[in-house]
């Protein structure tokens, strides 16, 4: 068996050369931003979700009422219909941010329940479907 020696030339690599490390460190900074940026699209897109979907749940707990009472007519306030509220939770007729819902009255006279998204001004009803 004939073993080869290395001349003192050639060295042997055992390590990541700097450069090398300082790559590898950028690519992964700008992935992180990428999906930073995307991860927080998404989460607002959540919060019109989840104000809609609660929407919708107060606008039934409001027709719910109303069959409930019928004298009454339509709640002025949501405060009004807490009875028919999951728990009795105060804090779900909160949007998301944090503002109340309000109670309007559509042109059927249907009522339905909305909130605005004060980062952008759109207005949520919970009796118009989400546009794409």
């Amino acid at each position: 068996m004939v073993l080869q020696t290395r001349s003192p030339s050639v060295r042997r690599r055992s390590a990541f050369t700097l450069l090398e490390v300082l790559v590898v460190v950028a690519i992964i900074l700008v992935l992180a931003s990428v999906a930073t940026v995307a991860l927080l699209n998404i989460q607002k897109d959540n919060k019109n979700d989840i104000a809609r979907i609660n929407a919708i749940t107060l606008e039934k707990a409001v027709k719910l009422y109303m069959v409930k009472h019928p004298d009454a007519g339509q709640p002025q306030q949501l405060q009004d219909i807490i009875d028919f509220v999951e728990n009795k939770d105060q804090s779900k007729l909160l949007d998301p941010w944090n503002n109340p819902y309000q109670i309007g009255t559509n042109e059927a006279g249907n009522p339905y329940v909305y909130c605005t998204n004060p980062e952008t001004g759109e207005v949520i009803r919970s009796d118009v479907k989400r546009q794409q």
